[in-house]
């Protein structure tokens, strides 16, 4: 693989020229959702909710609850437990008519959608099989284009079911083990939560369980237990549904809390979604949550109901008890954006109790509660002495013993300044912002490292420079902060437009902060981008033009890195001038190009020589990835289609219909998503 040019989604700072485009000829005007856009298409349920049943007979055991975490979008429906089994009976919840089937080796594997006569639908996913009338129908259509993801749409008349009559097999299609995922929709296709139907029913006594609490300081005056980053407790359980965090907790300035609480029922030890939550402040109810309905517009917003820091640190998946900037979910009780957060400005200080109750949709209850210490910030009134940098040696922070790392949460810049040995009274940072000058006193201590907090401003770009007095030195150091608002569109040019970020009204929920980093190994380089808040709303869409170095060009691919692994960028489009283009919904943290020249793998093919042939075979790519859609089997020139199990990175075929006796020439080609392909053929005997 030969790494070539760097790109990012957002931002960046580069060896060229930075350019940076905003207001164009014409600005719409931009607003936030109104609390009618919200809330007015979900206040009202208008269906018959007990006219609903369970859809299968093989388990009453729910697996997976609505409105869960996954990583892009909240749980849509329920999981029901197969028992590892695959075949089991999906019955059709109400009477309807089957509207879409899909069928992808992907996300709901095979799929029906059943409209019902009030205009609300219910979905039964990772079938193994459809009925027999829309298996032959679905078969039919795969071999009429030559593929094995489809999507079909039927007629009202065409295929009607009455309640509890056969429409599927259960399966594991998709992704994940044997179940059954089940959904109610509205007329619009937002997801219900079928548990609110009573015959929709499991067995559960147990109530939810609190793991952990998180204190949030969320600006630049903020500070818990001392510290200005997030500080994460215990909850000890003290009898059966009570909790307690142990110590009062310690906040001054504006304070946000988040929560890691999961429930299980009777029949499995899986950890399921809670259905409700409330947090009190004495009585008053500062922030309340219900898991009724989802916007299925609006799924990704995950992103903004748990705290996006913590779960991107690796820290755990904590739900916010406070309603983020740009938040358009219909959850929280018409309650405004900014609900839920503590300033301790708006109040006397001393101790305030607080309780925190989670429901689970059988009506059991826990209770977590605990004391808050409120007090004045430690910054207030604070009068700072500027150092003397008079008359000094000046040199940058890489020439010396210290360590410099700064890290963006929210809108702050977290200075961290590690010394080589201990400092007792460390001074303050002065930071130069075009023509403003700021002192900062240091905010946290621990051990050899010191904290700052810089105040972020949304401007196109800005370059910070810091100033720190150390051993009778002024040691310098220089960060370009990027930003994009919401009410902006604009055109990031870098490089001298080697690479170019454009953004349109609405692609953030609020202002975005950004860092990049260049990072140089032996023969290749990539970007790092620092952003802790990285969530984007309609996206962003970038164009890279690759280096001569980078060939053969028509080989090329964006990679992106999320931890330790490097994937592909799925989006990416390459044209003939060299340059690749892409649309993303977040900001990576590392992104890079390459080349890929090596060809997938066709391995493990095993045939079953009887007249009702058995074919499976191992797909495998190592570097840009299988392109599913280009995989082609034949049979003696006859397109035969074969099921992709993405566990196994295997693919499944059997004959509907016993071949005739005789020799056949089996073909199989497969590409890459760089455009590298192979072939495998074989010549087979049926007996």
């Amino acid at each position: 693989m030969v790494i070539g040019v760097l790109i990012g989604a957002v931002l960046l700072f580069s060896r060229g020229a930075i350019s940076f485009k905003s207001n164009p000829d014409y600005e719409p005007a931009w607003q936030p959702r109104t609390f009618s856009e919200i809330y007015d298409a979900f206040d009202s349920i208008e269906t018959d909710l007990n006219d609903y049943i369970w859809p299968t007979d093989i388990t009453n055991i729910m697996t997976s609850a609505f409105g869960e975490f996954r990583s892009t979008h909240f749980h849509a429906g329920i999981d029901i437990s197969t028992r590892g089994q695959i075949g089991a009976s999906v019955f059709a919840s109400r009477d309807g008519y089957i509207e879409q089937i899909g069928v992808s080796p992907f996300g709901y594997g095979k799929y029906i959608l059943m409209r019902h006569k009030d205009g609300y639908a219910t979905l039964y996913a990772h079938l193994d099989r459809f009925d027999e009338p829309i298996e032959e129908k679905v078969y039919e259509y795969q071999y009429k284009v030559g593929q094995y993801s489809v999507t079909m749409n039927f007629e009202p008349d065409e295929f009607t079911y009455h309640q509890g009559e056969i429409i599927a097999r259960s399966g594991s299609t998709g992704s994940g083990p044997p179940h059954i995922h089940f959904e109610i929709r509205d007329t619009n296709n937002n997801p219900l939560n079928p548990k609110l139907s009573d015959q929709i029913n499991i067995n559960d006594t147990a109530p939810p369980i609190f793991n952990r609490l998180a204190a949030i300081p969320v600006n630049v005056r903020s500070f818990v237990n001392d510290r200005i980053m997030p500080v994460t407790l215990a909850a000890v359980a003290t009898r059966h549904g009570d909790y307690v965090i142990e110590n009062p907790i310690k906040m001054s300035g504006k304070v946000g809390m988040a929560v890691d609480v999961h429930d299980r029922n009777n029949d499995t030890w899986y950890r399921h979604g809670i259905y409700a939550m409330e947090f009190f402040l004495e009585d008053s109810l500062l922030y309340s949550l219900h898991y009724d309905r989802l916007p299925i517009e609006h799924r990704h917003q995950i992103r903004l109901h748990y705290d996006h820091h913590l779960l991107s640190t690796g820290r755990g998946r904590y739900r916010k008890l406070f309603i983020e900037e740009g938040n358009a979910l219909p959850l929280y009780s018409r309650r405004t954006h900014g609900s839920g957060l503590i300033n301790t400005d708006d109040f006397t200080p001393g101790n305030y109790h607080f309780r925190i109750i989670a429901y689970d949709i059988a009506g059991n209850t826990s209770t977590l509660s605990g004391k808050f210490e409120l007090e004045a910030s430690p910054l207030e009134n604070q009068t700072l002495k500027n150092p003397d940098i008079e008359n000094k040696p000046e040199r940058l922070f890489s020439e010396s013993r210290l360590q410099i790392k700064t890290e963006i949460t929210r809108d702050m810049l977290i200075v961290n300044i590690t010394h080589p040995e201990f400092t007792e009274n460390p001074l303050p940072l002065i930071v130069r912002n075009d023509k403003k000058i700021q002192t900062i006193p240091v905010n946290d201590r621990r051990g050899l490292t010191h904290q700052y907090r810089v105040q972020l401003q949304p401007s196109s770009n800005s370059t910070l420079h810091f100033k720190y007095v150390y051993n009778d030195t002024v040691f310098t150091y220089l960060e370009t902060v990027y930003s994009i608002r919401p009410d902006k569109s604009g055109e990031i040019n870098i490089d001298n437009g080697n690479l170019i970020i454009t953004y349109d009204y609405g692609s953030v929920y609020y202002p975005l902060f950004f860092t990049v980093s260049r990072i140089e190994n032996k023969d290749d380089y990539y970007y790092s981008f620092n952003s802790t808040s990285s969530v984007l709303d309609k996206g962003i869409r970038f164009s890279i033009k690759a280096t001569d170095t980078l060939e053969p060009f028509n080989r090329s691919i964006v990679y992106t890195r999320s931890g330790s692994r490097w994937s592909t960028h799925g989006s990416t489009r390459v044209y003939e001038n060299r340059t690749l283009t892409g649309y993303s919904r977040r900001i990576f943290n590392d992104i890079k190009t390459a080349v890929d020249t090596t060809a997938p793998s066709i391995s493990n093919v095993i045939i079953d020589g009887n007249r009702n042939m058995r074919l499976r075979f191992r797909l495998n790519d190592d570097e840009s990835g299988i392109d599913h859609s280009s995989l082609e089997i034949k049979l003696n020139d006859e397109i035969i289609i074969g099921r992709y199990d993405p566990d196994l990175s295997m693919v499944i075929y059997r004959a509907r219909e016993p071949l005739a006796p005789g020799t056949y020439t089996l073909s199989i080609t497969v590409s890459d998503r760089a455009g590298n392909s192979t072939a495998y053929n074989r010549t087979v005997t049926i007996r």
